[in-house]
């Protein structure tokens, strides 16, 4: 996991203010066993960030986005892994289609609806 809007590890980041902030982060996944990964996106977010962009803009779209209640990389990185390791399925693109409901994918179109 890591994230294009910062220069440095998840874990040794912090946003100017941790209990209002906004993170794209970046998750690499792919079969378990296997070779070869393929990411996913997912914004992390905090209510407070939330309250301001509903103001400033009138809405916020909640797809692919966790909120939680300040930034502490330990415990977000293990909502996400639970997320993710969640699903399972008879094969790859399977498991991707599901995966691609926590975070976004490229490939997301191709998924049969359900």
């Amino acid at each position: 996991m890591f994230s294009l809007d910062v220069d440095c590890p998840l874990s040794s980041y912090l946003p100017a203010d941790t209990e209002r902030f906004n993170l794209l982060v970046r998750v690499m996944v792919g079969p378990h066993p296997g070779e070869g990964k393929e990411s996913f996106d997912i914004a992390v977010c905090t209510p407070s960030w939330l309250a301001d962009e509903c103001q400033r803009s009138g809405w916020v779209s909640g797809q692919h986005t966790i909120v939680v209640s300040y930034y502490a990389w330990p415990e977000i990185e293990v909502a996400i892994k639970k997320l993710v390791e969640q699903h399972s399925g008879a094969s790859w693109h399977e498991v991707a289609c599901m995966v691609s409901h926590v975070g976004q994918w490229e490939f997301a179109d191709h998924c049969e609806s359900t």
